[in-house]
C-alpha cells in the first residue's frame, strides 16, 4: 500500500502540456458546434418558400414576395401573411386560435399547424433545413 494521503495526491496532480491542448480544441469545437446551431440555419427569404397543405391539397409559396393568402379548411378560415421572409397566421376561426399564436415562421423546416382546419404551413429551401443536414 501507499503511504500518500489524499492531500498529498491532489498535490501531486499536474496539467501538461498536451492536456492544455486537448482541453482548448474541444472547448473550440464546442463553441464551433454552438455557433453553427445558432446561427447556422439562414431564413428562407434566400429562395425559400411555404408549402400550404388543406385537405383540399397542397401550394407553395415564394417567401420572397409579401402576399396575404386567405385559406380554408374543414369549414375554418385563416389568413397567412408572408412579409419579410417569412409567414404568419394572423386571422383565425378556428377554436383555440393556436395557430395565430404560434407566430412568424421563416427558417426551413419550421411549421405553423392549425388541426381543427387540417392545414400545415411548412417552411422549405432556402438553405440547410433542420438538423439533419447538419449531422449528414
Amino acid at each position: 500500500m501507499s503511504d500518500k494521503t489524499a492531500a498529498e495526491k491532489k498535490a501531486s496532480f499536474h496539467v501538461k502540456a498536451g492536456d492544455v491542448v486537448i482541453i482548448a480544441l474541444v472547448l473550440a469545437a464546442a463553441a464551433a458546434l454552438s455557433a453553427v446551431f445558432a446561427f447556422g440555419q439562414p431564413a428562407a427569404a434566400d429562395g425559400g418558400f411555404a408549402v400550404i397543405s388543406t385537405p383540399d391539397g397542397r401550394t407553395e409559396y415564394p417567401l420572397c414576395h409579401d402576399a396575404v393568402i386567405p385559406i380554408g379548411g374543414r369549414g375554418h378560415t385563416l389568413t397567412a401573411v408572408i412579409e419579410n421572409g417569412g409567414i404568419r397566421v394572423t386571422e383565425s376561426d378556428c377554436p383555440d386560435g393556436i395557430c395565430v399564436g404560434i407566430g412568424r415562421a421563416s427558417k426551413p423546416g419550421e411549421m405553423i399547424v392549425c388541426v381543427p382546419a387540417g392545414v400545415i404551413i411548412t417552411v422549405k429551401g432556402g438553405g440547410v433545413e433542420g438538423f439533419d443536414a447538419v449531422a449528414g
